[in-house]
């Protein structure tokens, strides 16, 4: 509950559900959204004073590269947020740091959008200039990110250029 009212509080919902419901559709729906890999699934938290500080969740799930000609595991970064009161303290750097902690040889890359991607090419993140699309969404060449800036991490192999299909929706 705590890391759903955090989310709340950042950006806030519209959905007209409240924290309850969405809870339970996350809980009970996000694995196949998202086409997570069976058991990837971690909430990165940073608890004190008695309350949550930040909070990122990261999964695994398999994409498709063109270039590649096949589809290689990514480690997914979503929901990276602290508590506005907790900001400049350094805990969002610390979050995103444990969550690229989970990068390894059969999960070398971590992919994910964002607005701050300042923030992250500070951790050693760039941005993935690759066209986008998501093979199962109603119009496939529609990019599935909605923030500006996507953006990868690594440090085993080189990101592959050109198109990449999500295989799935955007996170």
């Amino acid at each position: 509950m705590q890391m759903h009212a955090l989310w709340e509080e950042i950006w806030p919902n519209t959905d007209g559900l409240g924290i309850e419901e969405r809870v339970e559709a996350f809980f009970l729906g996000s694995c196949p959204e998202h086409r997570a890999e069976a058991g990837s699934e971690r909430f990165h938290v940073l608890e004190g004073e008695n309350r949550l500080m930040g909070v990122a969740w990261t999964y695994v799930r398999k994409i498709h590269f063109a270039a590649l000609q096949r589809e290689e595991p990514v480690l997914a970064l979503a929901g990276v947020c602290s508590s506005p009161c907790d900001r400049g303290r350094g805990f969002g750097r610390q979050i995103v740091l444990d969550a690229f902690s989970r990068l390894c040889d059969e999960t070398p890359w971590c992919l994910f959008q964002t607005g701050v991607p300042e923030f992250y090419k500070r951790l050693g993140a760039f941005t993935a200039e690759n066209e986008f699309v998501n093979r199962y969404a109603e119009d496939p060449q529609v990019n599935p990110w909605w923030e500006k800036s996507v953006m990868a991490y690594g440090f085993s192999r080189k990101w592959p250029e050109g198109r990449v299909d999500l295989c799935g929706v955007g996170y």
